[in-house]
């Protein structure tokens, strides 16, 4: 038995087929053509015909009434009477139907036996029902099947009765990459998979002997966020930034999350939706270390795997500022020298001289919801400067870097 190759006609020799010519007289037209399937793997198409002795014969493909518009196989006369025809060869036909006349690659020399009709349709294009994100990378995506094709012929001799069949399959994003198969052909309407790639397609094909339908394709990425607090340095009080950026243009929801330190839970400072880019503005922010989460977006036809960004740390110097009630004394007054401390922190300031050398500890002076009160004595005439220092200071769980307070001047009379 031998599965023979279809010879390309040209569309004149095509539409001759049907027309008898004057030898079609002494050839009497085979008769009993039969298709069936010739195994369990529904693949081929087993052809067979019977005639009156030995002749060449030519098997036409065709859409049923339009003999013109087929594929033709020839067979030697020497060879049995039946051919193999491989399913795909009726794709995008219909209803098909086989032909068989005696004749060789010059045309037809009897008239032309008909096989039974037969559907030869592409099961309906399946539809994408929802997706589901499973954990980090994993992905759960459903659908359902399509409409099925009007069965015109039934119980012609190549119809089956089988639940449809579907192959779910992916794509990595890039150019000419190829469908890579998730399982084998299949009933079960889901999947359940693990991401292949940070950005990739998804489709499921139902499939028949005869061709398939792909849905439409579901995109998958994966976010990767990134971090950046400006300025990383700054003091209690200015307004700090935190940026970054999201893969692709579509709005999504970024969550700020913070700490106090690496041993601390996280929580959810700010949230709100984004493109590409967002931003986050505070004022008087605390020492804390930063990221942001990206949460799972799961939709029929597009998923984002969520993600979060790098840890980033906002490191705050306390805001110290010193300054006399009254800036000028006459000498052996006692002056007071106010010390304010943002954020209102109980701690320990030290209030200092400038000896025209060094600067010189005064003593240390007791803060107490961020002010405190040093009293310093007028002795000497003329001018002297004065400044605090406030040590790194642990305030609500922050620590608060330490700070000098710029300088201020007593005036002795």
């Amino acid at each position: 038995m031998k599965i023979w190759p279809a010879l390309a006609v040209t569309a004149g020799l095509a539409a001759s087929l049907l027309v008898a010519t004057p030898a079609s007289a002494a050839d009497v037209a085979p008769s009993n053509v039969k298709v069936s399937w010739k195994d369990d793997t529904l693949t081929t198409v087993h052809v067979t015909w019977d005639e009156e002795g030995a002749h060449p014969n030519r098997v036409l493909l065709h859409r049923a009434g339009l003999p013109d518009s087929g594929r033709i196989f020839l067979v030697p006369t020497d060879a049995p009477n039946e051919v193999d025809i491989p399913a795909g060869r009726f794709f995008g036909m219909g209803l098909a139907q086989i032909g068989v006349s005696t004749g060789t690659e010059s045309g037809d020399t009897s008239a032309m036996a008909l096989s039974p009709r037969f559907d030869t349709d592409a099961p309906g294009m399946p539809t994408l029902v929802s997706s589901v994100v499973n954990g980090s990378n994993g992905l759960t995506v459903r659908w359902q099947p399509g409409k099925a094709p009007v069965d015109s012929t039934p119980d012609d001799p190549l119809d089956r009765t089988v639940p449809p069949q579907f192959q779910a399959r992916y794509r990595t994003v890039g150019s000419g990459q190829p469908l890579v198969p998730l399982g084998v052909p299949g009933p079960s309407t889901q999947v359940s998979f693990t991401a292949p790639a940070p950005k990739f397609l998804f489709s499921v094909a139902a499939v028949n002997e005869w061709g398939s339908t792909a849905s439409l394709s579901l995109e998958a990425r994966t976010v990767d966020p990134t971090i950046q607090v400006t300025p990383a340095w700054s003091r209690y009080g200015d307004v700090v930034e935190v940026t970054g950026t999201l893969d692709g243009a579509d709005a999504r929801q970024v969550i700020l999350q913070a700490r106090n330190s690496s041993t601390s839970p996280w929580y959810v400072v700010k949230a709100n939706s984004f493109n590409s880019e967002y931003y986050f503005g505070f004022l008087g922010p605390a020492p804390r270390q930063y990221r942001v989460q990206v949460p799972n977006v799961a939709a029929p036809t597009r998923v984002w795997f969520g993600g979060f960004s790098p840890i980033t740390v906002s490191v705050v110097q306390l805001r110290t500022q010193g300054a006399f009630r009254a800036s000028q004394l006459k000498r052996g007054q006692t002056g007071e020298a106010h010390v304010d401390v943002g954020p209102a922190a109980d701690t320990t300031a030290v209030l200092q001289r400038w000896s025209g050398k060094t600067w010189t500890t005064v003593g240390p002076v007791a803060v107490r919801g961020g002010h405190g009160v040093g009293y310093v004595r007028a002795v000497t005439v003329g001018r002297v400067a004065y400044r605090y220092y406030v040590p790194a200071t642990v305030y609500r769980g922050a620590t608060y870097q330490a700070a000098y307070s710029p300088n201020f001047v007593l005036t002795t009379i």
